[in-house]
């Protein structure tokens, strides 16, 4: 039964800045919230063979995975969607509605050329000199800076 007058965090996104820091852990109470970020797109990476919940079944699926550079100048991790091999040019700002989930720790595929082996930032430290936050966000919504949605085939943010 729901408590009258309580809020329910989840049904609040809240600025990813504001709970999660660059060069830190996860905090627990961080995961699978709803946030919002700001930034660039500034490289594309494929993460294969990641098990996805479709339907009650469990499915093996490659997912279009960006780094973000963020406008406080962070970076993240975001789960586009479905890896569509469709390079699709990105505007210079995005806003992101997603939910927000602690770093992979098993490999699920072998690493390669733009190609992660799980989500997880460490595994791109040396390719960036951004402070990036850990973890990593499942896009619900992205927009344009003038509020123009941007189409994508999403991943449900919870069948990861």
């Amino acid at each position: 039964m729901k408590s009258v007058g309580k809020i329910n965090p989840d049904m609040n996104p809240v600025l990813i800045e504001k709970i999660a820091k660059p060069n830190s852990n996860l905090e627990s109470s961080a995961v699978n919230r709803l946030v919002t970020l700001k930034g660039r797109y500034i490289k594309s990476y494929i993460a294969g063979n990641q098990p996805i919940d479709i339907d009650g079944v469990k499915e093996r699926k490659d997912l279009e995975v960006r780094l973000m550079k963020l406008n406080s100048g962070s970076g993240l991790l975001v789960v586009r969607g479905y890896e569509n091999m469709n390079d699709q040019v990105m505007p210079k700002e995005v806003k992101v509605l997603g939910r927000l989930y602690p770093r992979q720790s098993s490999d699920v595929t072998n690493q390669g050329k733009n190609q992660l082996s799980r989500i997880d930032p460490s595994l791109i430290v040396g390719e960036t000199n951004l402070n990036l936050i850990d973890g990593y966000v499942i896009a619900i919504d992205e927009k344009t800076a003038l509020g123009e949605t941007i189409w994508n085939p999403r991943v449900p943010a919870e069948r990861i």
